[in-house]
């Protein structure tokens, strides 16, 4: 990505199969904030665990926009911290 002049992903999908969790939390320490994210969080699943993955997620900027079962689908505003514009 770095050889392209892309800081982060536009688009990221996370089904990882139950390790969701982990991958989020390290997405967020590292500051890896695509545009778009979508997890597929895996059976079975706490819906406290889920709303506080939510609850995360909107506190870095990003808008729940779609849930199909156990797939979330977010998207980051531009203007939020950390997101920078494209030309």
């Amino acid at each position: 990505m770095a050889e392209f002049g892309h800081a982060t992903p536009d688009l990221l999908k996370l089904d990882v199969e139950g390790a969701e969790y982990e991958a989020l939390k390290s997405l967020l320490e590292k500051a890896v904030l695509p545009r778009i994210l979508m997890i597929d969080f895996d059976v079975p699943v706490s819906p406290a665990r889920i709303h506080g993955a939510v609850q995360q997620l909107r506190q870095r900027g990003y808008s729940l926009v779609a849930i199909e079962l156990l797939n979330y689908t977010f998207v980051r505003l531009a203007d939020s911290p950390g997101v920078t514009k494209s030309a």
